[in-house]
């Protein structure tokens, strides 16, 4: 599927927030479209490819948001190639947006961090060991232990000392938290007492999780992660 550029003839006569507006629609086209080719294509000819996507981690739509996740990995393992300085200054905003001190705060920050690392390997041990001080914030808890997961498919080492507070989250009360600390702990191959497992067999809590795969969110109960 492809997606014109939106600075064309008659954009010049929009005023920016329409343009921006415009921009923003074109750019959530591609993620619905959710074509790895376009998207990066698109990525190439932007000054900025992270704004515009970023932008999208706050649509109302769950699934937009995962797939916004999904393109900033994407975007940052090209950008990554041509220079590796403006996917940390990128990683540092979102650090920022992330703070309160910033005016907006960017609920899925864990969840990009981890992906950006994921798809940039080489900054896993630089920004990836930061996403366990995020286990005891909110509104961070859920998404860093997911994180926490996605990241440990490619590089478990740097996350085995967090496997004890892993373990003990999954008593917390909230479902995402106990089901991402789950999926963080199978992801890290860290033993689990059989104490633990049947409890969680008896689990009917239902987690969204991203299919890379499909790009889809699946909805699957706790207890058939165990």
């Amino acid at each position: 599927m492809r997606i014109e550029q939106t600075a064309g003839q008659t954009d010049q006569y929009l005023d920016p927030s329409s343009r921006n507006l415009k921009r923003k629609e074109s750019v959530r086209a591609l993620l619905l479209a959710r074509d790895r080719e376009e998207i990066t294509a698109w990525a190439r000819r932007e000054r900025n490819p992270f704004r515009p996507v970023t932008s999208l981690l706050f649509d109302s739509d769950e699934q937009i948001r995962w797939r916004a996740i999904e393109a900033l990995g994407w975007i940052a393992e090209q950008e990554y190639a041509k220079d590796p300085e403006r996917v940390r200054r990128f990683i540092r905003r979102i650090l920022w947006l992330m703070n309160d001190e910033s005016g907006g705060i960017c609920w899925n920050g864990p969840e990009v961090i981890g992906e950006v690392v994921r798809n940039v390997p080489p900054l896993v041990s630089e920004y990836g060991q930061l996403l366990p001080s995020f286990f005891a914030e909110e509104p961070f808890e859920a998404g860093s232990r997911w994180a926490v997961a996605r990241v440990a498919q490619a590089d478990k080492a740097i996350f085995l000392s967090s496997g004890d507070a892993l373990l003990t989250s999954l008593d917390h009360p909230d479902s995402d938290i106990r089901g991402y600390s789950l999926l963080a702990l199978n992801a890290l191959d860290y033993p689990i007492s059989q104490e633990y497992k049947d409890k969680l067999k008896g689990d009917s809590s239902v987690l969204s999780i991203y299919d890379f795969h499909s790009g889809r969110l699946l909805r699957k109960q706790i207890a058939e992660l165990v």
